[in-house]
């Protein structure tokens, strides 16, 4: 009579298959891991420039703020290494209060970007500014032309 082979695996071809699922595992983490911080980046990026854009705008519309401006010149926007701030700028000085952003942590201004002035009644910015936000995986820039006009995100090799 024949003998029956015995049902189940062996240690070693479970061993192996273990190895096997944990390698794959860890290459997907991997990969989410780097997408999740180069999205963080472009998110950063995007709110940074409709932030901008909201500037932007009120110096168009001539918003004023309510306190201490004669005339308006229009909004600044000043930059560290991971803050940036809005305030109007008038005749007389800086008015009202300063609203501050705080980039996502993980991302930085690199290099800082120079200060820019949008005018008041499509005047556009004072100068040509390039923002470039260096993230964890990635890094994207976008320029705001001296006509106003902003550039399309694009990643920095």
């Amino acid at each position: 009579m024949a003998q029956k082979a015995p049902n189940g695996f062996t240690l070693i071809e479970l061993l192996v298959s273990v190895a096997i699922v944990m390698l794959i595992t860890g290459g997907v983490i991997v990969n989410y891991n780097t997408y999740n911080d180069a999205q963080k980046t472009r998110s950063a990026v995007l709110t940074v420039k409709n932030n901008l854009r909201l500037a932007q705008s009120r110096a168009y519309n001539g918003d004023k703020p309510g306190n201490g401006c004669t005339q308006l010149l229009g909004y600044r926007v000043s930059f560290t290494s991971n803050t940036y701030a809005i305030q109007a700028q008038c005749s007389d000085g800086p008015a009202g209060s300063a609203q501050t952003y705080t980039l996502e942590s993980g991302n930085t201004f690199s290099p800082v970007p120079a200060d820019m002035l949008f005018r008041v009644l499509t005047q556009g910015a004072d100068s040509d500014v390039t923002v470039t936000i260096v993230g964890a995986s990635q890094t994207l820039r976008f320029t705001v032309m001296k006509s106003g006009d902003m550039s399309e995100v694009t990643l920095v090799q």
